[in-house]
C-alpha cells in the first residue's frame, strides 16, 4: 500500500513537471506562444483585468485590445515574417512575490531580434501580464 501511494506521488510530480510550473517565465512562454500563433484572444485572456471596471467594461476593453492587436501586431509580424523563436533571458520576482518581470528575446523570421520586458502580476495562483501605469 505504501509503495502504491509512493508511485501515485511520483506520477503526480511528473505530471506537474511535464506540464510546466506556474512561474512568471512559464506565463511569458505561453503569452509569446499565443503571439506566435497570432491568437490575440488568448493573449488578452492572459492579461490582468482592470479590477475597477464592470463586467461590460471588461468585455469592451478586451474587444478593443484584440482589435488593436490585429491591426498593429499583425502588421509588425508580417513585416518581420513572424516570430520564428524566442528566448527567456531573465526572470525577476519582487520581494513580495506578487509582481515580476521577464525579459524576452524575440527572434523574427527575417532574422531581426528584439528584447522586451514583460510585466506580470499574481492574480490568484496565476501570473498575468499587465501594463504598468
Amino acid at each position: 500500500m505504501k509503495f502504491t501511494n509512493f508511485l501515485i506521488v511520483i506520477a503526480c510530480m511528473l505530471l506537474v513537471s511535464c506540464n510546466g510550473g506556474n512561474s512568471p517565465s512559464d506565463a511569458a512562454k505561453k503569452i509569446v506562444g499565443y503571439l506566435q500563433s497570432q491568437d490575440y484572444e488568448k493573449v488578452v485572456a492572459a492579461m490582468a483585468e482592470d479590477e475597477t471596471a464592470t463586467a461590460e467594461e471588461k468585455e469592451q476593453q478586451k474587444a478593443m485590445i484584440v482589435a488593436l492587436m490585429k491591426e498593429k501586431v499583425d502588421k509588425e509580424l508580417e513585416a518581420k515574417q513572424g516570430i520564428k523563436d524566442f528566448e527567456i533571458l531573465e526572470e525577476k520576482i519582487a520581494e513580495d512575490g506578487q509582481t515580476a518581470t521577464v525579459k524576452v528575446k524575440y527572434i523574427y523570421g527575417n532574422s531581426e531580434t528584439k528584447e522586451e520586458i514583460m510585466n506580470l502580476k499574481k492574480v490568484g495562483s496565476d501570473w498575468k501580464m499587465y501594463v504598468k501605469k
